[in-house]
Formats: structure tokens, sequence, C-alpha cells
């Protein structure tokens, strides 16, 4: 009777083994799914990167969350690359940033004051 019951347990952890690692490998697509899906969240939510085109910043990817500095100064640092290659190349102009009243008008001051400096004669050193 004993050696039958020992049968039966070995036969029902054998059993439950089977069913975990198939649980397992039905489970794992969609855990690693989800996992990549949270990585992509945390790369996208990052601080560093809100300047970034959303275009740009998908075309990086996240292996582990140990990595997302290093991931996040690596976009930031091609994205700045790849401006001043488009600049250089003059296929990409800098937006003009918005003014206030206020700006336009130390602009104008400054702009006013350099031209005067360049355009009032200079007194001649003297001989």
């Amino acid at each position: 009777m004993e050696q039958v019951q020992e049968m039966i347990r070995k036969a029902n952890e054998g059993n439950q083994k089977a069913i975990d690692d198939a649980v397992k490998a039905a489970t794992a697509p969609f855990l690693e799914r989800e996992e990549k899906a949270r990585l992509n969240g945390l790369l996208q939510g990052h601080e560093k990167l809100k300047s970034i085109p959303k275009t740009f910043r998908e075309k990086y990817h996240l292996d582990k969350e140990e990595d997302l500095e290093t991931v996040a100064a690596q976009i930031e640092s091609d994205f700045t690359a790849f401006k001043q290659e488009m600049v250089s190349s003059g296929q990409f102009v800098e937006a003009p940033k918005k003014t206030s009243p206020e700006s336009e008008t130390d602009d104008f001051v400054k702009m006013m004051e350099d031209f005067g400096s360049r355009h009032t004669p200079q007194p001649e050193p003297q001989k």
C-alpha cells in the first residue's frame, strides 16, 4: 500500500511540474510583451527625451531597466548629431523661438545699439 501511495505522490509531482512548465511556456510570450511595453513606456517617458520627436525615439528599444539612462543619453546624443548634420547640409533650419513683446523690445534696442556702434565715427588716434 505504501508503494502505491508513493507512486501516486511521484506521479502527482510529475504532473504538477508538467502543468507548471506548460503554464510558464504558455504565458511567456504575454509576459515578455508586457515587459517590453513597460520598458518602452519608461524610455518614452524619460525626462531627457521630452523635446525629441516620438518618431525618432521609437527607433530605440530598452532591453533592461538598468540601461535606461544610457539609452536615453544615446538617443539625446544621436538626435543632436542628426540635427547638426541636417543644419550643416542645409536641409533643416531651427524654427524661430516664440518671442514676447519684452524680448522683441530688448532685441530691437540691442540691434540699434550695435548699429550705432558700427556707424558712429571713431576719433582718429593722435600722432
